[in-house]
């Protein structure tokens, strides 16, 4: 019996683990039971250092940091920090929200094993919610009123749950910057994964708010092509792709999408800063507007109808595909895994 076997089904201070969600370079995610007086109790999510990592200093800072980040965020599109502490066996640990849903990269694979693509009314609403959510992290503030100047720098599929309330939430701040010098990076280097990627992150260069933004667009084009943006072999591949800039055509690959949303997917995605959309908010607007002119319904009841998944090809491979254990890493899902770099 593996030591994860072993810890389900176990209680952690008090939350009763139930299964293991899955881990990381730094860290481990499982499905917990909190429990309390009188018999309350409620599912959380709760996310700990790795063992082997536990007493590495290094690994702890970056998990403080994302605790410190998360404590000021507060927000529907926002997964939601309950706790941050240490377990008596040494581990720190966040107790978060749990959602009842997947990821936007898993419902990606949904989409792909049942042969069709994903709805861009609901596309464009997973979207405009994790772009408010963004913009809650952008403009936090501390106590004292000072702006936090987060980023949060690994915007991706990945990180993005759609609940069946067909509400999305961005989630792991685990590399996220901030004005203060407890999230700084080290000049020269650049944190997360190459696919969603800027062309001033990879050179690690300082970043704004504007680097989830392009991030953001990524994202979009991916979930509405099935494939990535940016999809090279190496880094260095990767930069070169996101500086010369999006160089694929949306409609050609959607022609069933407005001319006004392929304009905005290449205004949030410009190689150069000053370029794109100035902020989170402003690329929500731009997805709400364009909704509007197109009379076309969105909302997140659209989501909720197309987490269902549909296929032309009959009913049995629609359910087949609900059935499925969904794993982010399958390789029917087109794009890379979620790797970060850290270079």
């Amino acid at each position: 019996m593996t030591r994860t076997e072993r810890d389900v089904g176990e209680t952690f201070g008090k939350y009763h683990l139930q299964r293991r969600l899955g881990a990381g370079g730094m860290a481990e995610v499982f499905l917990a039971e909190e429990r309390g007086l009188h018999g309350f109790s409620r599912l959380v999510v709760i996310k700990r250092i790795l063992p082997d990592h536990a007493m590495d200093p290094h690994f702890e800072e970056m998990f403080i940091n994302e605790a410190r980040v998360c404590a000021h965020l507060c927000h529907p599109n926002v997964v939601q920090t309950y706790e941050f502490s240490r377990h008596p066996n040494g581990q720190v640990y966040l107790a978060m929200e749990h959602v009842d849903g997947i990821t936007s990269r898993e419902w990606l694979l949904r989409g792909h094993l049942s042969g069709g693509k994903l709805p861009w009314p609901a596309v464009v609403t997973v979207v405009r919610d994790t772009l408010l959510g963004l913009h809650h992290a952008h403009e936090a503030r501390d106590s004292a009123g000072r702006a936090l100047g987060i980023v949060h720098r690994d915007v991706s599929p990945a990180n993005i749950i759609v609940g069946k309330d067909g509400r999305a939430r961005i989630l792991d701040f685990g590399i996220a910057r901030t004005d203060f010098e407890w999230t700084k990076t080290q000049a020269g280097h650049f944190k997360g994964k190459p696919t969603y990627i800027p062309p001033e992150q990879f050179t690690g260069r300082p970043v704004d708010r504007r680097a989830d933004v392009w991030a953001a667009g990524a994202v979009l084009y991916e979930l509405l092509t099935g494939v990535p943006l940016v999809n090279g072999v190496t880094a260095a591949d990767a930069l070169q792709m996101a500086t010369a800039g999006p160089g694929k055509d949306l409609q050609r690959r959607r022609p069933d999408v407005p001319t006004s949303l392929a304009t905005v997917f290449l205004q949030s995605v410009h190689p150069h800063v000053d370029g794109r959309l100035p902020s989170a908010r402003a690329f929500a607007n731009a997805l709400d507007q364009l909704a509007h002119d197109a009379h076309v319904q969105v909302g997140h009841e659209v989501v909720m109808t197309a987490l269902v998944p549909r296929s032309p090809k009959g009913d049995g491979v629609a359910r087949q595909a609900t059935r499925t254990t969904l794993n982010p890493a399958d390789p029917r899902l087109l794009g890379p895994p979620p790797w970060n770099w850290d270079t």
